[in-house]
């Protein structure tokens, strides 16, 4: 199953067997899901789907934005947790900017609905990242 799962064209396909027998093994994997293709265009494109939406075939670490916002946010500091973010120079300069990256962030969190322990230290962090963006502009206001 692995080398069908790692197949990006039909030629792939072709190497690793005929079309009965990749249906068979991508039948058994999904039990008790049946699928259908009759060429191996169709079987690529529906491996396709189910890679991008199928969990046990995903490649994607997170199981959903909300997780991956929350681990960047707990687990990462510094410029690399800025990259993750989305974080750029214009957010420094333009507090509307860093109001609307927040607020975007706020409502994938939802840290009222999400009343575990990891949205409350993950609304934490980019509250602190928030007042960071906007607090130094105000900062610089009083050094007259």
């Amino acid at each position: 199953m692995r080398k069908i799962l790692e197949a990006t064209s039909v030629h792939d396909l072709e190497k690793i067997g005929n079309l009965d027998f990749l249906l068979s093994e991508l039948e058994e994997a999904v039990a008790p899901l049946k699928v259908n293709a009759n060429s191996y265009a169709d079987f690529l494109a529906l491996l396709k789907i189910l890679k991008e939406k199928w969990l046990p075939f995903s490649e994607q670490v997170f199981t959903s934005e909300r997780q991956q916002v929350i681990y960047y946010l707990i687990e990462h500091d510094g410029k690399k947790r800025n990259d993750l973010l989305g974080i750029t120079d214009e957010m420094y300069e333009n507090p509307d900017a860093a109001k609307k990256w927040f607020r975007r962030l706020v409502k994938i969190i939802r840290p009222d609905i999400n009343t575990d322990s990891r949205s409350a230290q993950a609304f934490q962090a980019l509250h602190d990242i928030r007042s960071n963006l906007v607090d130094d502009e105000a900062f610089g206001e009083n050094d007259d």
